[in-house]
């Protein structure tokens, strides 16, 4: 997850420098930032899931 927040920050980094994106480079920042969206949402289910455990195992 890491890596991918910093790979997209040097992309935006590149886009900010006035050097612009090229098309293959848009498209890797939407797969990246596709695949790290898609890293926090597993997350915060296992995190919802686990703490549904821990609340039923509590009562």
């Amino acid at each position: 997850m890491l890596v991918l927040q910093a790979y997209q920050a040097d992309l935006l980094k590149d886009l900010d420098k006035g050097q612009g994106l090229s098309p293959d480079e848009v498209a890797e920042l939407r797969r990246t930032t596709d695949l790290a969206l898609r890293a926090t949402k597993q997350a915060a289910t296992a995190m919802s899931r686990s703490m549904a455990v821990t609340e039923r195992h509590l009562w």
